[in-house]
């Protein structure tokens, strides 16, 4: 098992220069509904968590990835750090 870098664009060769970004979900943001059994104003505290999240094929908005200088000392396969010595983004990986 071991941390695995991830290069940035500019690091790595370019196959194509021929790239079309498109819009993640391709729809805009919008204001939901609210009925008797599901309030708009009502909400639970989020308390600890204790359960993955599901997001259900949605963006994380505003999300930031844990910064350290070193890298984690209990990883779980497939986390993720950002590395603030060299500036780079790891994941671990299972070899």
């Amino acid at each position: 098992m071991a941390w695995k870098k991830i290069p940035w664009a500019d690091e790595v060769a370019i196959l194509t220069t021929t790239v079309t970004p498109s819009p993640v979900d391709g729809g805009n943001a919008a204001i939901g509904t609210s009925t008797e059994a599901a309030r708009a104003d009502h909400k639970h505290a989020l308390g600890p968590l204790i359960a993955d999240f599901d997001f259900n094929k949605k963006q994380a908005l505003q999300m930031v990835v844990h910064k350290s200088s070193t890298p984690p000392s209990t990883p779980e396969e497939g986390q993720i750090y950002y590395n603030t010595e060299d500036d780079h983004l790891y994941v671990y990986v299972v070899t």
